[in-house]
């Protein structure tokens, strides 16, 4: 009992949740949800669209998660998750392991007008002056534009490509 923890899929209660589930407390909610893995657990609606690949481990490194991404606690629940297991292994009875994958919903395209630089830029401080204001962040893993929330559907996985890597040559000549 005040040995190193020994974590096994193996060690788990029938009343445990399953894998790739959000941890609730109410029984109800966790026998409806449907059994899920990686591959195929669903984007919130058609509008939104995977940008990476993978799926990651959280390991974020700002002290919700442990270094490896592990989050311990008493039992499987929704709140009180730490990064650490206490003394005599206190707090440490289960951990779970958050994983992320970005995520984009593409706005309409707009062709730019006047001074499309000063335009764009306005708008990003714009954001941060407001975020500074409320306080408030968003997940690493949602990207959002002032633009426009609305679905484009001419946006492919051959957009989101670009988007992640650019061009190489101009990149380097806006940093020279």
């Amino acid at each position: 009992m005040f040995s190193a923890p020994y974590y096994s899929r193996l060690s788990l209660l029938p009343a445990d949740p399953p894998a790739f589930t959000i941890p609730t407390t109410s029984k109800l909610s966790r026998s409806n949800q449907p059994s899920l893995s990686l591959s195929t657990y669903p984007l919130p609606d058609g509008s939104w669209r995977w940008v990476s690949r993978e799926w990651m481990v959280d390991m974020r490194g700002d002290g919700q998660t442990q270094y490896d991404g592990f989050e311990y606690n008493w039992v499987f629940r929704a709140k009180n998750w730490r990064p650490f297991v206490g003394a005599l292994s206190a707090g440490g009875w289960v951990r779970r392991r958050r994983w992320v994958r970005l995520m984009v919903r593409p706005a309409i395209a707009r062709k730019p007008s006047g001074d499309a630089i000063g335009e764009a830029a306005s708008g990003v401080l714009e954001g941060l002056s407001r975020q500074a204001e409320t306080g408030a962040t968003r997940p690493p893993s949602v990207l959002v534009t002032s633009e426009s929330d609305e679905y484009d559907s001419n946006f492919g996985e051959d957009d989101a490509v670009q988007v992640w890597t650019g061009d190489v040559e101009r990149d380097w000549q806006h940093c020279r």
